[in-house]
């Protein structure tokens, strides 16, 4: 394994052991619990990590389909099928991403919010694990290859600088998970 992806490995592991320890003890109830209904839950929230893990991996690091349609996760977490799903690496018409990618889930419509933790944890360990495997046997040029995805906040980003950002992303998300459990947990009554 070349030293970058042991890194970039090593960062993925950390990120993830503390997002897991925050989401211990977390019942279903609690994980699908919003302070408002424009507001995201916790499952939503680590759906959304799941998703642009797969998403990211699937074109930038490995060009696959992503774990999310290969491995029949809708239905493993109990998503509704949807057209979007066999549009996994398109934009819509619109120039907006898939809603199916964890990104433009209405509050009130949002399906993620019907399914358990449990589920959307197994998933999000799947992609995890891809994208690990993947790290092990990609090569410098892999990595150093240019992310041309037409954003511009991916501007001079290659894939191990995206892949990086991955560590960022969900310790970002894990500070508004840990915010949710703490209104959740401590100011709203079970």
């Amino acid at each position: 394994m070349i030293e970058d992806a042991h890194f970039l490995n090593y960062e993925l592991d950390y990120s993830r052991s503390r997002l897991l320890a925050s989401l211990n003890n977390l019942t279903d109830e609690q994980a699908n619990w919003r302070p408002s209904p424009k507001s995201n839950s916790i499952t939503s929230i680590l759906f959304h990590i799941a998703r642009q893990d797969d998403f990211t991996i699937s074109i930038h690091l490995a060009p696959q389909t992503q774990l999310f349609i290969s491995g029949g996760w809708a239905d493993k977490i109990g998503l509704p099928k949807s057209a979007d799903h066999g549009a996994a690496f398109a934009k819509t018409p619109d120039g907006s991403w898939p809603s199916e990618l964890g990104w433009t889930f209405t509050s009130l419509e949002d399906p993620v919010n019907k399914v358990t933790l449990k589920a959307i944890l197994e998933y999000a360990e799947a992609t995890r694990q891809m994208t690990k495997r993947l790290l092990e046997t990609a090569t410098p040029e892999i990595l150093r290859r240019p992310i041309e995805d037409g954003s511009p906040r991916h501007k001079g980003w290659d894939v191990a600088k995206h892949i990086g950002a991955f560590a960022m992303h969900e310790s970002h998300h894990q500070g508004q998970i840990d915010y949710l459990k703490g209104l959740r947990t401590q100011l709203v009554p079970a």
